[in-house]
């Protein structure tokens, strides 16, 4: 049986606030409600339309709004890059906003 919560890094560095937090957190969490709740609960304002991206540098994965983290090779002790827009279009992750926008 799978573990319900893994112990991760989370750095908010590249998002502009300069410090990370060792949390243990839930895998059956999209990356939307994980960055949602941690930015309620650390008082971080952040735009109603940016997308909600990590990074896990080390395994090359890009996660953002719907991914369920338990769908993912996302293990103990993986930091977890909170992305901002402009780094998120960089990576080449799916820019939502751009695609509503067409819509």
């Amino acid at each position: 049986m799978k573990n319900s919560h893994i112990d991760v890094t989370i750095d908010f560095r590249e998002y502009g606030l300069h410090q990370t937090y060792d949390l243990r957190i839930p895998v059956q969490i999209t990356i939307k409600q994980l960055l949602r709740e941690l930015m309620d609960i650390l008082n971080v304002e952040r735009s109603k339309r940016s997308s909600s991206a990590i990074k896990v540098k080390t395994k090359g994965l890009v996660l953002a709004d719907d991914d369920l983290l338990m769908n993912y090779p996302v293990t103990n002790g993986d930091v977890l890059t909170v992305l901002d827009q402009k780094v998120i279009s960089e990576e080449g992750a799916i820019n939502y906003d751009r695609e509503k926008d067409r819509a």
